[in-house]
């Protein structure tokens, strides 16, 4: 049986040395219409915010889990006018789920709320100033199965110093959550995700650097004992000073950890997303040239105002791989865009090719090589798309010479639009004879689209 024992993602911080070669990134496409929309009482003010969505590994059934709100009000129907710490505005997680990613459904559970709204799929109703940005993962891995599901919330109460930050809860089925009581230091837009190449939970929290928004992270092998925060993102001399880290998510893709950073521009009051990749999954960094891979839409659509990372990671689906994103029609501040008068904020998502998100691309004559691999063995396979002649050829650290038998000229030429193409040599071996060796892999091209290479037995 053929295994995968290695990944190389030809990611910025994987490579050593170009020539007439780019770091590349996919553009993202979206989807023309929303996959939720308000539709209830209990959303009609507030709209569909920020929100987690998984594909579950025990059904395959879509499941998300979203913030919305609404006011006080009395009996009569009346707005409750509360001059308290606690405002007017009442905020809930509420629940809907999906056979294909598209079309939703909202379960009538009951579970809050009741009177106010029958036949409601509210989860989660605490009382405070806010509640939000729920943070879901499914762990079908935790022997405990009260433990299935695992959110992360923000809750605000100025009476409830204990209740105030990012609040971690469990439950057996994504539906009925407890709270473990842990509370973490954040002022928002939190997210929960499970590092499987390390083995650990992973916090990212929000804090203030003065009047900017930084990104902090704490870890965990248990999801309960939690290191303290550490500093990931704040702005740096090539970000203008409106420059703000607001949201972050991350996933794994080719044996990397990668994760989208929510910049927020206080001038423009409007949010993009950028891309971001880490060895290790503790020291993050963006990528060098800083460029939106999800931008705002035009002014008066529904992501005009802004777009917000989904708090979960990518899905992937066959050849394509969809981010969902909160899409906000308005300004943060909350000023109406123009034309945009009737749009509410809503759950959207777009799509890159599965397993072609970042790469390096070539121009005529142009070439990289990565950083130093350790080998596995196996075959050495390619993701790459060529129209041109592609050649590989594997170097020592250091001064890079090339390893005999398997120089450029020893490689049998590729070409194509290849997701798993084996790399052959004339001699017909493969990478056995080098197992436990360290190597650079270099690939030339011209006009060459290189993503990532993989190492099968």
């Amino acid at each position: 049986m053929v295994q995968l024992l290695k990944e190389v993602l030809f990611s910025p911080r994987n490579i050593t040395e170009h020539h007439k070669c780019y770091d590349y990134v996919e553009p993202m496409l979206k989807d023309e219409t929303p996959v939720l929309t308000v539709e209830t009482d209990w959303e009609r003010e507030k709209g569909i915010q920020f929100f987690s969505v998984i594909r579950s590994k025990r059904d395959g059934r879509y499941r998300m889990w979203y913030q919305s709100g609404f006011k006080h009000r009395s009996e009569a129907g009346e707005v409750i006018i509360d001059n308290s710490v606690h405002g007017v505005w009442r905020k809930v997680v509420c629940y809907a789920q999906s056979d294909d990613g598209v079309n939703w459904v909202r379960p009538k559970l009951n579970l809050y709320l009741s009177k106010q709204f029958p036949g409601n799929n509210i989860v989660m109703d605490w009382a405070g100033v806010l509640l939000e940005c729920p943070s879901v993962i499914e762990d079908v891995d935790d022997p405990n199965p009260a433990r299935r599901y695992k959110m992360l919330v923000y809750h605000l109460d100025p009476d409830d110093p204990a209740g105030t930050g990012g609040c971690l809860f469990f439950s057996p089925d994504g539906l009925h959550f407890t709270f473990t009581g842990h509370t973490f230091p954040s002022q928002d837009a939190e997210c929960l995700w499970y590092d499987r190449i390390h083995k650990r939970y992973v916090a990212f929290l929000k804090e203030r650097c003065g009047e900017q928004r930084i990104r902090m992270m704490s870890v965990s092998t248990d999801c309960e004992s939690w290191t303290e925060p550490h500093v990931l993102f704040a702005p740096d001399t090539g970000d203008d000073k409106g420059t703000n880290f607001y949201q972050q998510s991350a996933f794994i893709m080719n044996g990397r950890c990668l994760g989208f950073v929510n910049i927020f521009d206080v001038t423009s009051q409007s949010s993009w997303l950028e891309l971001a990749e880490s060895p290790d999954g503790l020291s993050w960094y963006r990528l060098p040239g800083k460029s939106p891979v999800l931008k705002p839409g035009d002014i008066g659509s529904i992501d005009g105002g802004g777009v917000y990372c989904g708090l979960s990671e990518p899905i992937v689906d066959g050849d394509r791989t969809w981010v969902y994103y909160f899409a906000a029609p308005h300004r943060h501040d909350g000023r109406v865009s123009e034309g945009a008068e009737k749009l509410k904020q809503c759950a959207a998502r777009a799509s890159f090719p599965t397993n072609r998100l970042v790469g390096q691309q070539t121009e005529r004559e142009g070439y990289f090589a990565t950083v130093p691999v350790a080998c596995p063995g196996g075959t050495l396979h390619l993701n790459y798309r060529c129209a041109n002649e592609v050649r590989v050829e594997l170097m020592d650290p250091g001064y890079g010479r090339p390893i005999k038998g398997f120089t450029r000229d020893d490689c049998v030429p590729m070409t194509g639009d290849e997701k798993d193409a084996p790399v052959r040599w004339k001699h017909g071996r493969n990478l056995d004879e080098l197992q436990g060796r360290f190597f650079k892999i270099r690939l030339e091209g011209d006009n060459m689209k290189a993503y990532s290479a993989g190492f099968r037995s």
